[in-house]
C-alpha cells in the first residue's frame, strides 16, 4: 500500500510539472485552460485608447451636461483621478448616471441586447438598449463618456449634445 501511495504521487508530481510546463510554454494549451475561466463574447464591447504618459495623469478638466431630464436634480457626485462620476434622481426613484472616464482607460460594455450607431454633434456614439435602460457612450475632448438611465433615446441625445468642457 505504502508503495502504491509513492507511486501515485510520483505519477502526480510528474502531472503536474508536466501541465505547469505546457501552460508556461505554449499559448495554445494556455489559452484552452484559461478559457474554462474566461470567455471573451460578442456580447459586450471594449472602449479604450492607448495610455500616454498625461494619461497616468489625468485629464485637467471636467466636462459636464448642462441639459438635465426634466424631473432629475443632481444627488451625488464621485470623483478620482481618472474618472468623474454624477447621479441625478427622480421624485419616482429612478436614477440617471453621467460618467467621465479618461484617456487611456477601458471599458466594457454589456451589448448584449441591441447597439446602435448614433451622432452626437460631430462624433459618433454608442446607443445600448437593455432591460429597459440605456446607455450611450462616447468619445469627446480625448475622454469616453458614458450616460445610463430609464431615459428614450431623445433624451439621451439631448443630454449628451450638452456636454461642454468647463
Amino acid at each position: 500500500t505504502r508503495r502504491l501511495a509513492v507511486q501515485v504521487a510520483v505519477w502526480l508530481l510528474v502531472v503536474t510539472a508536466v501541465m505547469s510546463v505546457l501552460f508556461l510554454t505554449v499559448e495554445a494549451f494556455r489559452v484552452k485552460v484559461l478559457n474554462l475561466f474566461y470567455r471573451e463574447t460578442s456580447a459586450y464591447m471594449d472602449f479604450g485608447t492607448a495610455p500616454d504618459e498625461d494619461a497616468l495623469r489625468g485629464a485637467d478638466f471636467v466636462m459636464i451636461p448642462t441639459s438635465i431630464p426634466e424631473g432629475y436634480s443632481l444627488v451625488e457626485i464621485e470623483a478620482d483621478e481618472t474618472v468623474r462620476r454624477m447621479q441625478y434622481d427622480n421624485a419616482a426613484g429612478e436614477s440617471l448616471f453621467y460618467e467621465q472616464h479618461d484617456v487611456g482607460q477601458r471599458l466594457s460594455i454589456d451589448t448584449e441586447q441591441h447597439c446602435e450607431t448614433v451622432s452626437i454633434g460631430a462624433n459618433t456614439g454608442y446607443l445600448i438598449h437593455k432591460d429597459g435602460y440605456a446607455s450611450l457612450i462616447w468619445e469627446q475632448e480625448g475622454c469616453f463618456i458614458v450616460i445610463t438611465g430609464c431615459l428614450h433615446m431623445d433624451e439621451l441625445l439631448q443630454m449628451a449634445e450638452s456636454v461642454q468642457k468647463l
